[in-house]
């Protein structure tokens, strides 16, 4: 392992932290403090050593095989929805406009928008009790991948919790997350990544002969 010395002082700190009973949390405060979100880029070649430092570490410390691949983090599945009809589809796609989120945050930036979407969500609700309203999390491209999944997964699940909080039926909602898969621009002038970070809504139904 390289001299902590060599690698800066935050570095040092990280390392001092790989006692026994406390590999995990140093290992999530150095990795969250070296990508810095959607914007994340390791700057410079020391917090690039200190990364691999880290990571090693806690391999060793925790009995992890290096050899072994990563598992992806999945989504909740949704098997079991297909989606509403088309004509309640276009009436949330109307009423329900994106949310968008500044970088690496999963508090959506306007609080009337979520409002106006939780009072759709909630007159829909009442002429078609069965709809389930999917929200699906979205990120930009400018982070690690399996980071961007799990941002979009606290955008859902931040704007689920909103709208329960509300009035909308708790039971009526279904996150998941896409991250940077499907963006609707391409590019990385600071416009598009704007529009990709976003909450977006779609009706679906349980598919017959499912459970609720």
């Amino acid at each position: 392992m390289p001299d902590p010395a060599s690698l800066g002082s935050g570095a040092e700190r990280t390392i001092e932290a790989f006692a026994p009973g406390r590999r995990q949390r140093a290992l999530a405060t150095g990795m969250h403090s070296l990508w810095r979100g959607e914007n994340g880029m390791l700057h410079n070649r020391r917090a690039l050593h200190a990364c691999v430092v880290i990571v090693a570490a806690a391999a060793a410390g925790c009995g992890m095989r290096t050899t072994q691949a990563a598992t992806p983090f999945r989504p909740r599945p949704a098997e079991d929805l297909i989606p509403a009809p088309t004509a309640v589809q276009e009436r949330l796609a109307q009423a329900a406009q994106p949310v968008t989120f500044p970088v690496s945050e999963a508090e959506p930036e306007s609080s009337e928008r979520m409002l106006s979407i939780a009072a759709v969500l909630r007159e829909i609700h009442g002429e078609f009790p069965h709809v389930i309203f999917v929200i699906e999390g979205h990120s930009d491209d400018s982070g690690p991948v399996e980071f961007n999944r799990m941002l979009g997964l606290r955008r859902a699940t931040a704007v689920q919790q909103r709208l329960i909080n509300l009035g909308v039926p708790a039971t009526q909602l279904r996150t998941v997350s896409f991250g940077e898969s499907r963006p609707v621009c391409s590019g990385t002038e600071r416009s598009c990544r704007e529009r990709n970070r976003r909450v977006e809504f779609r009706a679906a139904v349980r598919a017959i002969g499912c459970a609720p």
